[in-house]
């Protein structure tokens, strides 16, 4: 199931993004560590966007940013979600 989190993210001179910490559930998670990140399409859960391959409190995981198909929205780019196994 696709849920849509709360991302505080650092933006580089670049324009670069990268994930700092993310909430799920109201519980804050730091990203210890990103071990990649690769543009990707989501047939499996709709979207385009990337994939950013991480590490938080010792464990691997996928978190997810999707862009924002309306080219006229350049006030909201895009939205972070995770892949949640809970109902």
């Amino acid at each position: 199931m696709k849920k849509y989190v709360k991302t505080i993210i650092r933006v580089d001179e670049d324009g670069r993004m990268r994930p700092q910490a993310l909430y799920f559930d109201g519980e804050k998670f730091e990203i210890d560590r990103v071990l990649d990140h690769n543009p990707r399409t989501y047939l499996d859960h709709g979207g385009l966007g990337e994939v950013w391959r991480v590490v938080i409190r010792g464990r691997t995981a996928y978190l997810y940013y999707e862009w924002n198909r309306n080219i006229d929205s350049s006030s909201h780019p895009g939205k972070w979600y995770v892949i949640s196994n809970s109902a």
